[in-house]
C-alpha cells in the first residue's frame, strides 16, 4: 500500500468508502461480510475509512463503528453530516446552527463507539448558510477536541467564490468517485485544478 500526506495526517492512497455496506451499489452484503472486508481492508493496509450520518440513515455509521473498533487508533476515520434533519434530529435552530451540527457529531461519535472524528465533512452545501457560520462552528468543534480536522464534499463551480476564501480551512474536498461511479470525471478533474486543489 502506498500513502498520501493531508496536511499532517497519512493515509492510505486507497480508502474505504463504506456506503455500499448499507446502501447505494446493488446488494447489501450481511453485517458479518461487511466486517470482514473492513478488517481485510485494513489488514491490506488500508487506513482511511468513510462513512456519513446519511447512509441508512445512521445504520453505516454503526456498522462502521462495530468493524474498526479493534484498531480505531490506527486508522484515519472520516464521517460526513448534511445540512438537513435525519429523523430525531430536528431542532427550531436548524441543522447547520452550531447546535444542530454539535448534535449531529455527538450522535456520530456514539454511533462509532469513538471520543473523536479524523476529519468531519459537510456533506453537501444547503445553498443558503454562510460557509463562515459552518467553518466557525467546525473550528470550536476542533478546539473541542472533538474533531481533528475537516472537510468539504460534494462541491460545484457554483461554489467556488465562497469556498475560495475558506479553501485553507479544509483537509479535504471529496466527490463520489471510485469505480463503480466515474460520471463526474472530467468536470471534477477540471475544476480541481482550476481551483488549485
Amino acid at each position: 500500500m502506498q500513502y498520501r500526506k493531508l496536511r499532517d495526517i497519512e493515509v492510505s492512497a486507497v480508502g474505504i468508502g463504506c456506503m455500499g455496506f448499507s446502501h447505494g451499489y446493488g446488494a447489501i452484503p450481511t453485517e458479518e461480510e461487511s466486517i470482514r472486508l473492513m478488517h481485510k481492508a485494513y489488514d491490506l493496509g488500508c487506513t482511511l475509512f468513510d462513512t456519513a450520518e446519511a447512509y441508512g440513515p445512521f445504520t453505516n455509521e454503526i456498522l462502521v463503528g462495530k468493524a474498526v473498533k479493534p484498531f480505531r487508533d490506527k486508522i484515519i476515520l472520516t464521517t460526513k453530516f448534511v445540512p438537513v434533519f435525519q429523523s430525531g434530529q430536528e431542532i427550531p435552530e436548524g441543522k447547520l446552527s452550531k447546535k444542530g451540527i454539535t448534535n449531529a457529531l455527538n450522535d456520530s461519535l456514539k454511533r462509532l463507539q469513538t471520543d473523536y472524528i479524523d476529519i468531519y465533512v459537510i456533506h453537501y452545501r444547503d445553498g443558503k448558510t454562510p460557509l463562515g457560520d459552518v467553518v466557525e462552528t467546525l473550528e470550536y468543534l476542533k478546539k473541542c477536541g472533538k474533531i481533528r480536522y475537516f472537510g468539504l464534499s460534494n462541491i460545484h463551480k457554483d461554489d467556488e467564490s465562497e469556498i475560495s476564501e475558506y479553501k485553507d480551512k479544509f483537509v479535504t474536498f471529496q466527490d463520489e468517485y471510485s469505480l463503480a461511479c466515474r460520471k463526474n470525471e472530467k468536470e471534477m478533474f477540471k475544476f480541481r485544478d482550476d481551483f488549485g486543489l
